[in-house]
């Protein structure tokens, strides 16, 4: 083998070993639970004036794609430390595309990129002002969870429904003449 084969070799393996890392939770009922890797950090905010679902969806439609739409919001959120100091981890319960956090006067939003079941949030990334100094002491006061797609609207779904209905009406019409 000649040295440009080891070389193109060795380049090549190097460039396929991308390291896989994945961040497990420590120390509580979930220990051991791979929750995948970081959720993307796409913006923050101090300027809401309140939160409510509208407002966050109103926020998060002037960041992304406009037909965003909210799914669920979980309060009391329940998060859990990983083998990184600054990184936790909280379930999501809708598989959503993109959440919010919430603390205090501060939201963020994030793409759901790594895990659909899990929320990972490395706090070092966020603005001063949103994590206590102790991340131990930090609190979420809640989760929006929203879709990357806008809900199909109820009449159409109908319609959808309604033919389908109609659709196996006449196959089965079409299949008792026969």
């Amino acid at each position: 083998m000649n040295k440009f084969t080891s070389s193109l070799l060795l380049a090549t393996s190097m460039f396929f070993s991308v390291s896989a890392s994945a961040y497990i939770i420590q120390g509580s009922a979930f220990a051991g639970t791979d929750v995948g890797n970081l959720d993307t950090l796409l913006s923050q905010t101090t300027g809401l004036a309140n939160s409510n679902p509208v407002t966050e969806t109103n926020w998060i439609n002037s960041v992304l794609d406009p037909d965003t739409s909210f799914v669920v919001k979980t309060e009391d959120v329940d998060y859990f430390a990983t083998d990184s100091a600054t990184v936790f981890a909280f379930q999501l319960h809708s598989e959503p595309g993109y959440f919010l956090i919430k603390n205090a006067r501060w939201w963020a939003l994030l793409e759901n990129n790594a895990s659909a079941d899990w929320g990972v949030v490395d706090f070092s990334l966020l603005d001063k002002g949103f994590k206590l100094p102790d991340l131990k002491d930090m609190e979420i006061s809640h989760v929006s969870e929203f879709g990357k797609y806008a809900q199909v609207p109820e009449p159409s779904s109908l319609l959808i429904f309604g033919l389908g209905l109609l659709g196996l009406y006449a196959a089965r019409r079409r299949t008792q003449k026969s």
